[in-house]
């Protein structure tokens, strides 16, 4: 648990990181203070959207820019909806299919979150893999951001073809 919340914060440094390219500030303190003043990370990524939007739109790979933004925030959503399980969790055992497990899942008494999953045959929560795999993906979603620092350095540049390259294509979902 306490790995996926330490890569979570590299990936709001990075996405602070991230605006100061975007908004030209090499000290990261304008950007950094713009980023972190809202407590959410919907705000907090809208905010660097908007900005990414009006500094990429003039190139003539904005479309394609937008689309492999787009998936990356799709990513980003589902990570921030499993760090939030994390943050806001409790460490339950359950019994399942006879044997006895221990996850991670929302208050034992949210009885209704418990009976959703066990009524589809799984098990609540997360599982250690899970919450492992978890942390791996936003490394990842990490690793990406840096290389959005070079796209948004050269918007303009022939060099986004090849930027692109590296980025998973719109609609993927890249290994965990």
């Amino acid at each position: 648990m306490l790995a996926l919340m330490f890569e979570w914060a590299e990936l709001e440094n990075a996405l602070a990181l991230l605006l100061g390219k975007i908004i030209h500030d090499p000290s990261n303190s304008l950007a950094s203070a713009i980023y972190f003043a809202p407590s959410n990370t919907e705000t907090r990524m809208g905010i660097v959207t908007a900005a990414l939007k009006v500094n990429l739109s003039p190139s003539p790979h904005f479309t394609e820019i937008l689309k492999r933004w787009k998936t990356l925030q799709n990513r980003f959503g589902r990570k921030k909806n499993i760090r939030n399980q994390i943050a806001h969790g409790q460490i339950i055992t359950i019994r399942f299919n006879g044997k006895n497990h221990i996850r991670l899942t929302s208050p034992l008494f949210d009885f209704s979150r418990h009976s959703d999953s066990l009524k589809k045959g799984q098990k609540p929560g997360l599982g250690p893999s899970e919450i492992t795999n978890a942390a791996t993906g936003i490394k990842t979603l990490t690793l990406e951001i840096h290389e959005w620092w070079k796209i948004v350095s050269a918007p303009h540049s022939k060099d986004v073809d090849a930027l692109l390259e590296k980025l998973p294509p719109p609609n993927s979902t890249p290994p965990q």
